[in-house]
């Protein structure tokens, strides 16, 4: 460690100045020792106080002055500002301690910043700030549904009532950024945030007789229209699970079907959905079965839960429009529950026919989809009851049927 001090004083044969310059050298030093050089050698008359955080601060600096000396305790404050400490002046002495934490301006308070309030239109704010925010460097803030509040009061508006409803539905958004960002988002919102449409689903499900050796249910479906209405509908195949066709009116489809006793309407479901949102239409029943056992804490009675499932024709549908196509999700269910013959006792076993299936169609298409074909094998005896059973006439029956679904998705 070296260091210099050296004051100057200057003489006029008229004046004198009695402000003397001071040129400090320090080299390798460290803030202690510069702190105790100052206060010992400069300001001898002074009292300090020297923090333990700066005695303990291991840094080695270099410190070099050379002015007045009266601008020299303002250059040592800032010097000692800029290593994190402060001098406060109390009682007649000089404390150098560290200095407070600088607050940092909340995003409210810093001018460079803007925050911009959205109420969206058409779309989830979530949505938004999904496709939004790897496109800005700003903060988003969304709010989609606000959790409930224990009422604190009688005078409390409940849980269930219009008012907290409607509290839980608000759907808002919130940006903090650059005005040049908040500019930009502006202008995208004003793209993004718009109106997905909605569809209006027409389906018909039927039941078809196909017989034991008849074609499929899409060949019959097939050949009547072509015959009846001129329908260029290309052929289907048995390999084959749908086609599709323009049409004006499904009605007119369905009366000309429904005139055939092989064709018998089991659902005419109509709903209205909204691009990527999803439409359950079930008719039917809830039936209840058995669920798992559970044992209460203080007792060892098992506990037998009873779940609800539902029965019945069960339509369930999710459109999502492009601009050219509709892609649609169908799920469509008949089931119904009989008694148990195997598995859990007095727990009614679901018999089931489901299609399932993804289609992309265009605006007013009509999708044909069909494949789910059940066969049934009936035997039975005739003659008197005294009659040994190889004296009695016995019979069999065979039936076969599909299930077919018409299904007409028009962009609202």
């Amino acid at each position: 460690m070296k260091y210099f001090i050296i004051f100057l004083l200057s003489f006029s044969p008229m004046v004198f100045s009695e402000q003397p310059k001071i040129s400090v050298d320090l080299d390798s030093v460290t803030i202690s020792q510069v702190v105790h050089l100052v206060y010992t050698d400069l300001f001898p008359d002074d009292q300090f106080y020297i923090d333990p955080v700066v005695n303990a601060d291991a840094r080695v600096i270099s410190f070099r002055y050379s002015s007045e000396r009266v601008d020299f305790k303002n250059y040592f404050f800032s010097f000692l500002t800029n290593l994190g400490y402060t001098i406060i002046r109390k009682n007649n002495s000089d404390f150098i301690v560290p200095a407070p934490p600088e607050r940092k301006l909340s995003i409210s308070e810093d001018p460079n910043l803007e925050i911009y309030y959205y109420r969206p239109k058409y779309r989830d704010s979530s949505y938004l700030v999904e496709i939004l925010s790897s496109l800005f460097t700003g903060k988003f803030t969304s709010q989609h549904h606000i959790s409930d509040v224990v009422p604190s009061s009688t005078n409390s508006a409940p849980t269930d009532s219009a008012l907290a409803q409607q509290s839980r539905a608000e759907d808002q958004l919130i940006f903090s950024g650059s005005h040049k960002e908040v500019a930009a988002l502006k202008n995208l919102l004003s793209q993004v945030d718009n109106d997905f449409g909605q569809v209006a689903v027409t389906g018909v499900l039927f039941e078809v007789q196909t017989g034991t050796h008849s074609a499929s249910a899409l060949n019959i479906v097939s050949s009547l229209l072509k015959d009846k209405l001129n329908f260029s509908i290309g052929s289907a195949t048995s390999a084959d699970s749908y086609f599709s066709f323009k049409s004006g009116d499904l009605s007119a489809i369905t009366q000309i079907l429904d005139t055939d006793s092989r064709f018998k309407v089991l659902s005419n479901p109509t709903i209205r959905v909204a691009s990527g949102k999803n439409a359950v239409f079930t008719v039917g029943e809830d039936v209840p079965v058995l669920g798992s056992i559970s044992y209460s804490p203080n007792s060892s009675v098992p506990i037998q839960a009873v779940d609800y499932r539902s029965s019945g024709v069960i339509f369930d549908i999710s459109p999502v429009i492009h601009d050219l196509s509709i892609d649609v999700a169908v799920n469509q269910e008949i089931s119904s529950f009989v008694n148990t013959t195997t598995g859990v006792n007095n727990s009614p076993t679901l018999t089931k026919r489901q299609i399932k299936t993804f289609v992309s169609l265009q605006n007013d298409d009509v999708v044909v989809i069909g494949g789910l074909k059940e066969n049934k094998n009936s035997a039975g005896k005739s003659g008197l009851k005294f009659l040994p059973d190889f004296m009695k006439s016995k019979s069999s029956d065979s039936t076969s049927s599909e299930i077919i679904l018409f299904l007409k998705l028009h962009r609202v």
